[in-house]
């Protein structure tokens, strides 16, 4: 039978609760000479007590959000506001890591193929190269793909697909055939997936958009000067789709300094990564495609959380597809019942003839 605090107070000629205080270490802060906490410690080791071991404290998940250099600067704010809100309530206390990585150089982050330094890792859009390095080679931490979907890892995206649909029905809706879309030559995966699905619902109401394409890269400036060279060559569609929310800031201004009337003789729709209050303050206010940048990031920081605290086991969870949401402002307004109905007769006619 162990021994007893009883035991020791005993020996000592004390009472169990000084015995307690003093093994527990709080003997200087209950006012205990040091004689008797001597006394105490060595009446304990001479009869072999063995002190419980103090409860461990809760663990302090370390998580890392990898962050592509460049390409994606807009998109900071919603990022951070989605995990401002995953951790607002957390009654655990967590470490978060930003780590900005060059696109197609993920295997060279070494504290990713480590299971020293982080407990768990999120991926933010990660390039085509990175997806095949990461099919090839499991990172040693959990890993969660934010806006990237990859069989073998836990997933939280948007459907790009659905954003792409959307956005090609609103401008068929209010444009017919004469559509124009703008997207980054640059092989970004998340662009390049709504674009196809642009194109592909387009040619399902009739519309080939590949000689109305055109390119400019991810910023504002960018979006001013393709909107100065359609009005120069007299190459404006009745409607133009962004796929990256800042490129139609700068194509709308350069219309509207040209006189166009943004919303009735040009429309313009963007699929929106950026805040989407940013575009209702817009003049005139932008129509966008929601990517949900926000929601999907609170979803993949819980998820990362509970990977990390090993609450739940990875290999069995499915992606989570979050949908995209269109909100309808002067840039290209709601749809009339006329418009409305002349799509659905575009589709059918159209797949009469493909039949």
């Amino acid at each position: 039978m162990g021994v007893k605090l009883k035991d020791i107070a005993e020996q000592c000629g004390t009472s169990v609760a000084t015995v307690s205080y003093v093994l527990s270490g709080k003997g200087a802060a209950s006012r205990i000479s040091a004689e008797m906490q001597e006394l105490i410690f060595d009446t304990a080791e001479k009869l072999g007590y063995t002190r419980k071991a103090a409860p461990p404290k809760p663990k302090k998940p370390r998580i890392a959000i990898y962050w592509p250099k460049k390409g994606l600067e807009t998109t900071l704010v919603s990022i951070m506001n989605g995990l401002n809100s995953a951790i607002l309530f957390d009654t655990v206390p967590i470490s978060i890591a930003i780590c900005p990585y060059e696109a197609n150089n993920l295997h060279l982050e070494d504290d990713l193929w480590s299971s020293r330094v982080y407990d768990a890792a999120i991926i933010v859009s990660a390039s085509a190269g990175d997806l095949a390095t990461l099919a090839k080679r499991k990172p040693k931490i959990p890993v969660v793909l934010h806006n990237r979907v990859l069989e073998g890892y836990p997933c939280v995206s948007i459907d790009q697909e659905a954003v792409g649909r959307i956005a090609a029905e609103q401008a068929v809706c209010k444009a017919g055939d004469d559509i124009g879309l703008v997207i980054n030559p640059a092989p970004y995966l998340g662009l390049s997936q709504r674009g196809t699905a642009i194109s592909q619902t387009c040619l399902e109401y009739g519309v080939d958009i590949h000689t109305r394409t055109f390119y400019c890269e991810n910023n504002i400036d960018a979006g001013y000067e393709l909107g100065i060279r359609m009005i120069r060559n007299h190459n404006v569609p009745k409607a133009v789709i962004c796929t990256y929310d800042i490129v139609g800031f700068g194509l709308m201004r350069a219309l509207i300094e040209a006189g166009y009337q943004v919303g009735s003789e040009v429309q313009i729709i963007t699929t929106c990564t950026s805040l989407p209050q940013f575009f209702a303050k817009s003049t005139p206010s932008m129509t966008v495609v929601d990517l949900k940048m926000e929601e999907t990031t609170h979803r993949a920081v819980r998820l990362a959380i509970d990977l990390a605290l090993q609450h739940l086991d990875g290999a069995d969870i499915r992606p989570t597809i979050v949908q995209p949401q269109i909100t309808y402002r002067e840039s290209s307004p709601v749809p009339t019942f006329e418009e409305m109905e002349h799509l659905k007769r575009c589709k059918a006619a159209h797949s009469t003839d493909v039949s």
